[in-house]
């Protein structure tokens, strides 16, 4: 059981950290790096810009050694963008 829900666990990562043809790349990232990426995705949060769950995108951001970032709008579309 525990390892049923281990790679359940990992399959739903690499879903949401592979671009899909439901992702839109957008690009460059607005900001430099995961840690200042996350700060404004916190910010945007808190005032309702984005629908992005901050910690899952940094999580995975430090796992794409620094190079994508996950975003979700306020309406549920998923994008990316590289550093």
């Amino acid at each position: 059981m525990k390892s049923l829900c281990i790679s359940t666990v990992l399959v739903a990562l690499a879903l949401t950290a592979a671009p899909t043809f439901a992702q839109k790349s957008i690009g460059k990232c607005m900001r430099l790096d995961c840690e200042s990426m996350q700060q404004y995705c916190d910010e945007s949060r808190s005032a309702g810009k984005t629908g992005t769950d901050c910690s899952v995108a940094g999580k995975l951001c430090f796992q794409s050694k620094g190079r994508t970032w996950v975003g979700t709008t306020a309406d549920g579309k998923t994008w990316t963008c590289d550093f």
